[in-house]
């Protein structure tokens, strides 16, 4: 079995220090920690005994296949159940989080700037700045698809070396994409979406830029319940 192996970057604070750690080194202390810190995940390979019945885990687990596993369906239904309250047609209608994705990309002074809501198939881009003519991405894992999996702010900065993207169709297609921060959109204690920056040329975070891209998406998060409320 081979080990797998991802590199995430958490925010530190301005002037981002990057350091590499394990995560079990780390715990739950450094994840409260408000400074920008880089750690890798690894994942070892285990040893199976045999099982002594009839009754393989394989074959039970079998009828799951594509299902979530035990757990995660829960928690990601809730997290869905949220995004429901916000999936009215009408809310990129005038354009309502164009201004904030606008706001993001002269902040961190990128060409590219989303606010978004993940979906369970789709990431829906119900604000942009520098990628208009898009509305919607498919929902796959490197960038507002893995920011939702964590609480503090996500950075790339270089994607097309980064094994977390990659291969993502960003990267690899027409729009190039090298430089991604991403934060989320929390509505309550479910992450709903992202409020991300991109830029076409690999390069460092900026710490005071993405501590005040946090403040922009709890704006963004803020209108997101106007909405959902006066709907």
């Amino acid at each position: 079995m081979l080990s797998a192996r991802a590199t995430v970057r958490v925010w530190h604070g301005p002037g981002a220090v990057l350091s590499s750690q394990r995560p079990a080194a780390l715990g739950r202390s450094a994840l409260l920690n408000p400074k920008l810190r880089s750690y890798s995940e690894e994942s070892y390979p285990g040893t199976e005994a045999p099982m002594p019945y009839a009754l393989s885990v394989s074959s039970f687990l079998q009828p799951l296949a594509g299902s979530y596993p035990f757990g995660l369906a829960t928690s990601e239904g809730r997290r869905l159940a949220v995004v429901e309250r916000f999936a009215a047609p009408d809310l990129t209608s005038g354009n309502a989080f164009d201004p904030i994705a606008r706001l993001a990309a002269h902040l961190c002074e990128t060409p590219i700037a989303f606010c978004t809501l993940v979906e369970r198939q789709r990431i829906r881009l119900i604000g942009s700045y520098g990628f208009e003519s898009l509305r919607e991405l498919p929902n796959e894992p490197g960038f507002c698809a893995s920011v939702i999996a964590q609480h503090v702010p996500y950075a790339v900065e270089q994607a097309d070396l980064d094994l977390r993207t990659k291969l993502h169709t960003l990267v690899t297609g027409p729009e190039n994409i090298r430089f991604y921060v991403g934060v989320q959109l929390l509505s309550g204690d479910q992450n709903v979406g992202t409020l991300c920056v991109l830029d076409r040329v690999a390069r460092r975070a900026d710490g005071q830029a993405v501590e005040l891209l946090g403040v922009l998406a709890q704006l963004a998060v803020d209108r997101l319940e106007r909405f959902a409320t006066a709907a």
